[in-house]
């Protein structure tokens, strides 16, 4: 009997820790790819790049995609005519506010989600910006910045 619950308690114990390693894997990776998009989406020039847009459009949604083109629009003069190319570097590492998985929704019923913090210094702007994302994950396991709140320091 006590084999038997030795045995059970292990199985129980093993499945616990694999579950837990595979949500950590999953918060390692959504992290990464948050960060490896923010600084891509911040590496600005003030040459045309055509390529540029087909990435913001890949990774964020219309409305991510507003707040950004409202924040950016201001500073693409700036880049512009100061024939820019931003560099950002990440200050600090990313943070995992809240992660779930959304119930009761026509659309988005049974989607993982991650509220991600991360601060980003633009060295040629002087500027430090604190990123809040919210981060979807799609059904075909890519991710996709629903919503995002910038605070320029």
């Amino acid at each position: 009997m006590n084999r038997r619950l030795t045995l059970s308690l292990s199985f129980i114990l093993s499945l616990f820790i694999s579950i837990n390693t595979h949500a950590a894997d999953d918060d390692n990776k959504v992290i990464q790819w948050t960060q490896n998009t923010l600084v891509t989406t911040l590496s600005v020039s003030y040459q045309e790049n055509p390529d540029y847009y087909q990435f913001i459009q890949s990774c964020y949604t219309y409305n991510a995609r507003t707040a950004l083109h409202d924040f950016l629009g201001g500073k693409m003069d700036i880049i512009k005519s100061r024939q820019l190319t931003l560099h950002p570097q990440l200050k600090g590492p990313a943070k995992i506010l809240e992660s779930g998985v959304i119930n009761n929704s026509n659309f988005f019923d049974g989607v993982q989600w991650w509220r991600i913090t991360q601060v980003i210094w633009i060295p040629e702007l002087n500027r430090t910006v604190e990123f809040a994302v919210t981060v979807l994950e799609t059904t075909q396991k890519t991710y996709l910045i629903q919503a995002l709140d910038m605070k320029l320091y």
